[in-house]
């Protein structure tokens, strides 16, 4: 007698628990299938959600909690969609929306593969969006009966074996076609047990009976012996302390902000492990910082942060010497000798405690005498994009261009906004004010209506005052432009203020004329993720794509010898006259 699950009350349908520790049982399971697609065939282990409701089961339950939320689409296949329990279990714990038609899914599920629908009956994407495409979910049981495929392609050094259930019918036919439609394709996942394999639209299928062997492969080890040489060299003398990321937090504050700011996450100590295990290499913290992110549960967005009112730590300003509040120096690197110290860490001279005192921005000072344009939202805007989870399209609303500066590159938005002060798209700005201080964070939760505070962050705010507009039919104001940035970063909140003042010009009707102006180029080379991602690829293997070139090179080469030597025989002949040196 097979025992019944206690997973979920037949009765009430109160869906049973999911992961015990949401956050690194999450993590674990995407490292897991990022394993698994990067290396096609094999198998990796995975953790499981216990409670997962049957026929779903622990290993397939484990990667819908990781992998779905609320803006995924799911197909269950009949025989998981007929279980009511999987149905309360999968939307209450991931918010996903259930779907009756497998061709607008996003995500097939089953247990069965005769259920899965056609490949090409189901979402490929698009050429423009491949990454949209449907990824099937099957968990496999460990005796079912299977077919031997030897596969090829990225991630594979010569072939890998890849096990294919066998009441997958015609599945040769239908991923050979699949193959043909990169960079579109759908994408597999099998699950059997507590493992994971994955199989992406990039691997190419040997039917069986070719070539079924799978090569010793000597680049595994060598990979593994370089993690190990990187974590040695990263550790340094044993005999030293090893560095801890809250001693990082506390004393490199500056680059844990930029790496929270471009990592999209603020978390210090999280940032400052991130450094420790970057050893200092501040893209690939942020790449840390940011794949960790997407593991994460999203349960919505806070409330529109006050910086009206945000009690400096540090506050200047460029264009009133004596402002409401007075300005407050703190702490700065501004006035520094740029010369090798002793640091002194006794603190400063302490100062006599003031009442707090009213510090209004200087750019509403100048709004009171209508002397730059309105900063508050049209009433018919619609709502800002989020460009974590909407793809980019150009012309983007100046909302989305903040996200987009505010993860980008502090050096390439310097040299932008450098850029600018050059003439290369100049806005004549002025330092209006820079903020730093702490500002209290809140959120709406549906259940109780109103907004709750979730605590503070430490912010940098820039407002830039630019070149004035006006006209014979409206009164001369200044322009503006913003930054903000995690912690303490005054440099990016600074480039990011200019940038987006040059980048304003369909606003203004100015005439692009430098590349700070150009929206597409701005945006689509500021992420520096995805810049190293571009750039250090070209350290993977490119042996066909360079031999091909290679040939091509030797028999121009080789043709151009023949010609020379025909000239030299021949002089007279004027179908070699272009290597005739008189013949100019």
């Amino acid at each position: 007698m097979t025992p019944t699950p206690p997973t979920v009350s037949e009765d009430t349908l109160v869906p049973a628990a999911g992961f015990d520790d949401p956050t690194r049982e999450a993590q674990a399971a995407f490292r897991a299938v990022l394993d698994a697609l990067a290396h096609p065939g094999r198998r990796f282990p995975i953790a499981g959600a216990p409670a997962a409701p049957l026929p779903l089961g622990p290993a397939l339950g484990a990667l819908a909690l990781t992998l779905l939320d609320d803006d995924c689409t799911v197909w269950l296949a009949p025989e998981l969609s007929s279980a009511p329990t999987i149905r309360t279990w999968l939307t209450f714990h991931t918010g996903v929306r259930l779907i009756d038609e497998p061709t607008e899914a996003q995500f097939i599920l089953a247990t069965d593969p005769a259920s899965i629908p056609r490949l090409d009956a189901l979402d490929a994407g698009t050429d423009e969006a491949p990454h949209q495409s449907a990824t099937v979910l099957l968990a496999v049981p460990a005796d079912a009966p299977t077919t031997r495929f030897a596969g090829r392609g990225p991630g594979i050094e010569t072939t890998q074996a890849v096990e294919v259930p066998t009441a997958f019918d015609d599945f040769a036919a239908q991923w050979q076609r699949n193959t043909t439609l990169f960079p579109r394709g759908v994408d597999l996942v099998f699950v059997t047990g507590n493992t994971v394999a994955g199989l992406p639209r990039t691997t190419r299928l040997d039917p069986p009976g070719g070539l079924m062997y799978v090569a010793v492969k000597g680049g595994e080890r060598a990979i593994a012996n370089a993690h190990a040489l990187l974590a040695k060299q990263g550790r340094g003398d044993s005999g030293r302390p090893a560095l801890e990321p809250a001693q990082i937090a506390d004393q490199l504050g500056v680059l844990v902000s930029r790496v929270m700011s471009e990592g999209s996450l603020y978390d210090p100590e999280l940032a400052g492990r991130a450094i420790v295990q970057a050893q200092g290499d501040v893209l690939e913290a942020i790449t840390l910082v940011r794949s960790y992110r997407t593991t994460l549960p999203r349960f919505g967005y806070s409330e529109p942060v006050d910086t009206a009112s945000l009690p400096p730590q540090r506050r200047v300003s460029a264009t009133f010497k004596d402002l409401p509040g007075g300005q407050q120096l703190g702490a700065t690197f501004d006035y520094t000798h740029r010369l090798f110290t002793d640091r002194d860490t006794d603190g400063p001279e302490a100062a006599a405690l003031t009442e707090d005192v009213h510090m209004p921005r200087v750019t509403d000072l100048l709004a009171g005498g209508d002397l730059i344009e309105d900063a508050d939202p049209d009433p018919h805007d619609p709502e800002p994009v989020d460009i974590t989870r909407d793809p980019t399209t150009f012309p983007m609303s100046r909302a989305g261009r903040l996200q987009a500066l505010a993860r980008g590159d502090e050096g390439f938005l310097l040299s932008l906004g450098y850029s600018t002060q050059r003439g290369y798209g100049r806005t004549h700005p002025f330092a209006g004010e820079i903020r730093v201080g702490e500002v209290e964070v809140e959120f709406v939760a549906p259940e109780l209506g109103f907004a709750v505070p979730l605590g503070r962050v430490e912010i940098t705010e820039c407002q830039m005052i630019n070149q004035f507009t006006g006209s014979a039919d409206s009164p001369a104001q200044f322009t503006r432009g913003y930054g903000l940035a995690f912690g303490r970063g005054e440099r990016k909140a600074m480039s990011m203020s200019l940038v987006d003042r040059a980048l304003r010009t369909d606003e203004f009707a100015e005439r692009i004329v430098a590349p700070a102006q150009d929206e597409e180029f701005v945006i689509s080379h500021a992420d520096n993720v995805a810049a190293t991602g571009f750039v250090e690829h070209l350290k993977l293997p490119h042996y066909v794509d360079f031999q091909a070139e290679l040939v091509l090179v030797r028999q121009l080469h080789d043709d151009f010898r023949r010609r020379v030597a025909r000239v030299a025989d021949n002089p007279a002949d004027t179908s070699t006259r272009e290597l005739d040196p008189e013949a100019s």
